[in-house]
């Protein structure tokens, strides 16, 4: 298997790339590797312009690049699922629709039309002919820190189109059946013909009288008036694997709208939102929660007791002459690393608690020590007076 190469060194800009340099890197390159343009080498084509696709999938998504820069390839490996980066999972395929519609839009050849329609719109040529997948729903689902440190299922509501169990999709009155669109022929598709000098320049997008499909209705079902389809509100079951961050995505397959012509559903994509916690604070693995250590604690040294994430207790060491803020360790107590045995640490902020309310044997014993600090016979005066 080849050794997956770096985003930014696939579409050659550097870190601090802007969005616009980004798009424009992947914009030129698209072209340059587009399979139709390699017909010598078709495979090896679609292979550079899959790793292409993939690297500008994750570059151009603010979230997604955030989570990259942050954790390389395990930081955005749940927006692909356990295959892997796929053609369905390209989201940015209007980025670049312009460059193809003009100059690989055209019909004909070994693929019967443009590779980059097969690649992004799910189906295998043109026309209505053709299964096309379901469109892609997103949900987001709020979980606390403590449920992402031990993972969950969290049952949600979405809301999607099913095709209409009255007219059976098609958006026809019972009893009828929708007639071939006389604009595009049925085909779903109109072409487009533009000559620039002694070229012939071709493209094809969708019919807009029938909106695509290749069918007119004339008699719309009552029940959907017509749309083909109805709102249904099903509730799924959503993993939630421990170790999630926050800004990560699950991938549910085939629980997106129903595809058309007989093709596929849509995926489920869940964004996890994880809610603030009163007591942690999270970086990466590790997690940062502050202990409030009694004063004579941090003088002689000794143990406090800190919460962890899982609901338990933790004793920490406390070494002689603590001081504010320092930062203490304790491994293994953080977040479960995603999809691995081993954990994070905890980095616990020692917080010196001083009394504010003393009796006066011990403000007697604070005076003797403060004098004791002093050292000479001339300071230990000063002190005292400055204590009295």
């Amino acid at each position: 298997m080849p050794t997956k190469r770096d985003y930014y060194e696939v579409l050659g800009v550097p870190k601090s790339a802007s969005a616009e340099e980004v798009k424009r890197a992947f914009r030129r390159l698209a072209k340059e590797h587009h399979p139709d343009m390699h017909k010598e080498n078709k495979k090896a084509a679609e292979e550079k312009f899959k790793e292409l696709s993939e690297a500008y999938e994750v570059l151009a998504d603010p979230q997604k690049r955030r989570r990259y820069d942050a954790g390389g390839f395990e930081g955005v490996a749940t927006d692909f699922g356990e295959q892997g980066f796929k053609w369905e999972n390209f989201s940015h395929a209007s980025d670049v629709a312009d460059i193809f519609g003009d100059l690989f839009g055209r019909r004909g050849g070994a693929y019967g039309g443009s590779i980059f329609d097969e690649m992004f719109s799910g189906r295998a040529g043109p026309g209505r002919a053709g299964p096309r997948q379901g469109n892609h729903l997103q949900a987001v689902v709020p979980v606390t820190l403590q449920e992402a440190a031990s993972g969950i299922e969290r049952e949600i509501s979405i809301r999607r189109e099913e095709p209409c169990e009255s007219c059976g999709g098609t958006g026809a009155k019972r009893g009828t059946r929708p007639e071939p669109c006389q604009n595009c022929q049925g085909t779903g598709q109109v072409r487009h013909v533009q000559q620039r000098g002694v070229a012939r320049m071709m493209s094809i997008t969708s019919c807009g009288r029938c909106g695509g499909t290749g069918e007119v209705v004339k008699e719309r079902c009552p029940a959907c008036a017509g749309q083909g389809s109805r709102e249904h509100r099903p509730r799924i079951k959503v993993k939630i694997p421990a170790g999630i961050d926050d800004g990560m995505r699950l991938r549910i397959p085939e629980e997106g709208e129903a595809g058309l012509n007989g093709g596929p559903r849509g995926n489920l994509y869940v964004g996890v939102e994880i809610v603030p916690d009163l007591h942690f604070r999270r970086e990466g693995d590790d997690l940062h929660v502050e202990a409030a250590v009694p004063y004579p604690v941090a003088v002689l040294g000794g143990e406090v007791e800190v919460p962890t994430v899982s609901g338990d207790t933790a004793r920490v060491k406390i070494p002689r002459g603590t001081r504010s803020n320092a930062l203490l360790r304790l491994p293994g107590l953080g977040m479960p690393r995603l999809g691995s045995a081993s954990r994070g640490d905890m980095l616990v902020h020692a917080v010196i608690d001083v009394p504010q309310d003393v009796s006066r044997e011990e403000e007697d014993l604070l005076r003797q020590l403060a004098l004791r600090r002093a050292g000479d016979v001339a300071g230990r005066r000063g002190v005292f007076n400055k204590f009295r």
